[in-house]
């Protein structure tokens, strides 16, 4: 008898690991198993029937939920009205990342008596215990990616498996994890906004600011501003145009363009590990926007870091600007010290290893669909 697995995914990222999910339930299931979900273009192409798109569900990450538009607030409510009709014909449910609407989605299939496996586990440890607690409380089994995350939810008394970090499967499967290729001749640094429409807007311009700095000091500088992907290309391009010197635009993470590159300015989020991850020197933005959001971020933030690469080594090793407290101008000087420092290459690549060392390699996705088939009745 054919089984249901639902997957849903909120971001970038996780669009990405529940594709190769997929593609790893399809390879051990075949034709007895049926795919569907929330996600997007790349759950879509490893043949994941999706009921509703990430993008309402990307667009209220974060603090930025507080003031989310209306017209989403709609589309999501319409979209967790879709998922409950999805519970009665599901047999496994695997919840990536996106606390926002999946800790709802946990509950709901959890009540029903439907297996659920929660992977890449919200940061509750940065955050607050209320996940954490959420997840055990539910009974959901955590499929954990990192130290911090297993020994937090372990705390709080939750089922943990360690599967490792499927960002590792990401880039292994896209051949970032080939050789070094070294930088291209001339300096060139990318510059990488965001994920979300409040962090492209936010970002982008403190982003052009320090480009501008730097072109003024290293004027054999080239730059790139690069989108997360089509939904912001319109407006990536926009601010390519209207920039005051030439910025090549690129739609998507290029990973060949950005082993490329001298360095890398990029927002904070899952991307600071995957430029790290690649080897290649970076700078960390952070902006909140709004005061309320400044209070919030003080009241109930837990950790001193906000990069990836910094919170699994628990030791300050990219550097972090937070632009409401220093300016822009912290970000120019933080990059142009990595730009004009020979030995800036070496130490992102001796990170890279020690990143990967630490999360133990490729294979989260296999490991997360080996919990599926074993949680799946009678298969």
């Amino acid at each position: 008898m054919t089984k249901t697995v639902f997957i849903t995914a909120g971001e970038r990222s996780g669009d990405a690991y529940g594709a190769l999910l997929a593609r790893a339930l399809k390879s051990r299931l075949g034709e007895a198993v049926r795919l569907r979900g929330v996600g997007s273009d790349q759950m879509a192409a490893e043949g994941v029937q999706l009921i509703g798109d990430i993008s309402p569900i990307a667009a209220i990450g974060g603090l930025e939920a507080f003031r989310s538009s209306i017209g989403r607030l709609i589309s999501l409510v319409g979209l967790s009205r879709r998922i409950t009709q999805e519970i009665p014909r599901t047999d496994a449910a695997v919840l990536i990342d996106c606390p926002g609407l999946n800790l709802a989605v946990m509950k709901r299939m959890r009540k029903a008596g439907v297996p659920v496996i929660y992977f890449v586990p919200p940061h509750a440890w940065a955050w607050g215990d209320y996940q954490g607690k959420a997840i055990a409380r539910w009974g959901a089994i955590v499929a954990s990616t990192m130290d911090i995350d297993d020994e937090y939810c372990r705390r709080k008394g939750c089922t943990v498996e360690r599967v490792g970090h499927p960002l590792l499967d990401v880039i292994a499967d896209r051949g970032g994890d080939r050789p070094d290729p070294g930088p291209d001749p001339e300096p060139h640094i990318m510059l990488l906004p965001g994920s979300r429409s409040h962090e492209v807007a936010a970002h982008t311009p403190a982003l052009l600011r320090a480009a501008t700095a730097l072109r003024a000091a290293r004027p054999d500088a080239t730059f790139s501003l690069s989108s997360a992907g089509p939904r912001h290309d319109a407006l990536v391009q926009r601010a390519c145009r209207e920039a005051p010197f030439p910025v090549e635009f690129v739609s998507g993470l290029d990973y060949g363009r950005v082993r490329r590159s001298t360095l890398v300015l990029c927002a904070c989020g899952t991307v600071t590990l995957e430029v790290a991850l690649l080897g290649v020197p970076l700078v960390v933005l952070y902006k909140l926007r709004h005061a309320v959001d400044r209070l919030l971020f003080q009241a109930f933030n837990k950790t001193p870091f906000c990069s990836l690469p910094n919170i699994i080594l628990q030791e300050s090793r990219v550097p972090e600007v937070y632009l409401n407290q220093v300016g822009d101008e912290a970000l120019a000087t933080h990059a142009l010290d990595l730009l004009n420092d020979p030995d800036a290459r070496r130490r992102a690549w001796t990170l890279r290893e020690q990143l990967w060392q630490k999360l133990g390699g490729p294979g989260a996705t296999d490991a997360v669909a080996e919990l599926v088939v074993r949680e799946l009745p009678s298969v």
